[in-house]
């Protein structure tokens, strides 16, 4: 108990440290280079080296998490919006014009509108993008490079369109993370900088 009194400064533990922990890990689950980086840059968060892991790999995994387990409610709830918004802004025009019939009997016309649906493209430049990272970097390229150059929601995404098994993702995320964070960290931590201003000449 004292261990973790004195890990997580629970005396301290005011309402301000909270959302400052809380404001880490929401950093670090989409732009996970950012949360330690943040937290060795600014005086106001004066975390230790463990704190500092431990928020930014809890944050990482949880940006992991919700990209992987509601990514596919997302890109129906994407879809569904773009379909509301283009019946909205796209109204239906009127292509028809007034029918003439040579009778003097009255005449009932009905309308109906044939939808044609548009062939998907399979090679599209999103697609054609993750193809190369893929082939380039293989399932453990794309975790390496997914903490400081894609960002977790975006590489977390790719990693769902070239591998089905999530325990598989979520491994080689979580290896990745971990890797990331403490070398971060330890960087920042052997060359004791604290303050933008200790790194200038």
């Amino acid at each position: 108990m004292i261990f973790l009194n004195s890990f997580f400064k629970l005396e301290e533990s005011t309402i301000e440290n909270l959302l400052r922990a809380g404001a880490i890990i929401l950093l670090s689950s989409v732009k996970f280079v950012a949360g330690p980086t943040i937290v060795y840059f600014n005086e106001k968060y004066d975390f230790s080296f463990l704190r500092t892991n431990f928020y930014t790999i809890t944050g990482g995994m949880l940006g992991v998490t919700i990209v992987l387990y509601l990514s596919p409610f997302i890109m129906k709830l994407w879809y569904w919006l773009k379909l509301i918004y283009h019946r909205f802004s796209h109204p239906k025009d009127s292509y028809f014009t007034e029918p003439i019939a040579d009778t003097n009997q009255p005449m009932e016309v009905h309308y109906s509108y044939v939808r044609t649906k548009k062939q998907k493209k399979i090679f599209t430049p999103r697609n054609r993008r993750i193809i190369r990272i893929w082939k380039k970097y293989g399932l453990w390229g794309v975790a390496w490079l997914t903490p400081i150059i894609l960002s977790i929601p975006v590489g977390t995404f790719i990693m769902t369109r070239l591998e089905k098994k999530k325990k598989k993702i979520v491994f080689k995320l979580l290896i990745s993370i971990i890797t990331w964070s403490f070398a971060l960290t330890s960087v920042f931590e052997l060359l004791h900088v604290r303050m933008i201003p200790e790194i200038l000449p």
